[in-house]
């Protein structure tokens, strides 16, 4: 008989019996989807981290100027690929310093933008400088940044670095609030010629009354120029000039005095002059100055004859012979104006110290601001090296040595401190009258009339002959 498939071998009725252990296999689902889901949970987190860093990352149109919104747009989505890119390869180094170059760009447009609209609103108020031609160009889109720039150089600053603009509207200002509180103290007097009579501009044909020019300073061209140069050291002022004129920024380089007084001249003048009916003047209204032994004196100043050793230097020589001057209105202080110091002039600094400004020296002269001190004849010299003129000032030249030194530099210079420092002491200065000019500006400082000078210069000529064998015949007057 034949054996049954399952029949087996130990005999009948031993049945299959045996278990597998499904432990293992149960772990292993276990574990796989523990770790599917832990890794679905690190996708579902990094894509979170993803969306939140992509959040910080915005763009507004509002916040850019149109002509600059394609660029912001670029940025914008440059930015976003960088991040996703970073983001995979888990370079955070490089993801958040794209972040905060991203943020940055778009603040400096969002200042770019504050800073134009505020120009905007500026130039509709009337109270500000500021160009409307800027402003259209800016808001025409189909008008180049280079077209811009080139354009409108003189009212905005282009950043090359991020392509943006920047302006600031300017306050206008009040000249004639300057003028007037310039002018405040100023006391009118009459202009008067080089002989000391007052200006007549005129006979009022029903009186008979001369029609005089009066004035409130007594030098008016110096009180123009020192008007312009104080207005324009406030840089509003001059964005104001420059626009009150319609001058370029590079126009106006070219002469900034001479526009500035362009703009103050005629509201100064308004306010300087004025022309009142006055009868011929009588002798108290002159300048003049009452002579007596010895000198001279009018209310401001006394003139006093010297004759006593002036240690100027061993070059100039140490005696001379004329008049000593000083101020006796001490009671308004030291008056002083601009005294122009020519070629050859001689600074006395003490002792055998003294500086000349050298006959070479180049340049019209600089004004410093001086006192008239003194008028002298040399004793030890001909009478033919004419009159010099003491000035007091509290400038002397830029010098560091001793002796005798010579200063052949410009005469003309941007500034006066370039030559010149502010001293603690007064110091003396020689100028030697060799034109018509120069007597001008020392009758001109002590209002002293023509007729007076031309006594003192007489005077002076005879104690010259009277002090020294040498004759007077030969003094130099200018106005000869």
């Amino acid at each position: 008989m034949a054996k049954k498939l399952f029949d087996s071998p130990y005999g009948k009725g031993v049945a299959l019996n045996f278990k597998i252990d499904q432990a293992p296999y149960r772990q292993m689902i276990k574990d796989n989807k523990a770790e599917a889901k832990a890794r679905e949970a690190a996708r579902k987190k990094k894509e979170q981290d993803l969306n939140n860093i992509l959040k910080s990352i915005t763009y507004d149109d509002k916040n850019v100027l149109e002509r600059h919104r394609p660029n912001a747009r670029a940025e914008y989505a440059a930015t976003i690929d960088d991040i996703i890119k970073y983001n995979k390869s888990q370079d955070l180094g490089s993801l958040y310093k794209r972040i905060g170059d991203f943020n940055s760009t778009m603040r400096t447009y969002g200042d770019e933008k504050l800073a134009f609209d505020s120009y905007v609103k500026a130039a509709s108020d009337g109270n500000h400088w500021a160009s409307q031609d800027y402003i259209a160009d800016v808001n025409n889109t189909e008008i180049s940044d280079v077209d811009i720039v080139d354009r409108h150089s003189d009212v905005m600053q282009y950043n090359k670095e991020s392509g943006t603009f920047s302006e600031v509207a300017t306050n206008k200002k009040d000249p004639l609030a300057f003028v007037n509180k310039a002018m405040q103290g100023m006391s009118p007097m009459f202009s008067r010629g080089d002989d000391g009579k007052l200006k007549s501009t005129g006979r009022l044909s029903e009186t008979g009354d001369y029609l005089f020019l009066q004035s409130k300073a007594e030098d008016p061209e110096t009180f123009y120029n020192e008007l312009a140069a104080t207005w324009i050291q406030d840089p509003e002022n001059v964005i104001h000039t420059q626009n009150a004129l319609g001058l370029t920024a590079e126009e106006y380089m070219e002469a900034p005095i001479k526009h500035a007084r362009e703009l103050l001249d005629p509201i100064a003048s308004a306010k300087m002059f004025k022309e009142v009916a006055k009868k011929e003047p009588t002798q108290k209204d002159s300048k003049g100055f009452s002579f007596g032994s010895g000198g001279a004196k009018s209310k401001r100043y006394s003139i006093m004859a010297t004759d006593r050793p002036i240690d100027l230097s061993k070059e100039i020589g140490g005696e001379l012979i004329g008049y000593d001057i000083s101020d006796i209105g001490s009671s308004q202080g030291v008056r002083k104006r601009p005294i122009k110091v020519s070629k050859g002039s001689y600074f006395a600094k003490g002792g055998d110290r003294f500086i000349k400004v050298s006959n070479a020296a180049s340049g019209e002269g600089v004004n410093l601001q001086a006192e008239p001190a003194g008028i002298y004849m040399r004793k030890d010299k001909p009478a033919s090296e004419g009159v010099w003129l003491k000035y007091r000032t509290s400038y002397a030249p830029s010098d560091s040595g001793g002796g005798v030194q010579t200063q052949t530099s410009g005469l003309s210079v941007p500034s006066v401190d370039e030559l010149y420092s502010k001293t603690d002491a007064e110091v003396d200065f020689f100028v030697p009258i060799n034109s018509i000019s120069e007597a001008n500006q020392f009758i001109s400082s002590m209002g002293l009339p023509k007729s007076d000078y031309e006594r003192l210069l007489s005077d002076l000529k005879k104690r010259f002959n009277q002090t020294t064998t040498q004759s007077s015949s030969e003094i130099t007057n200018p106005f000869d």
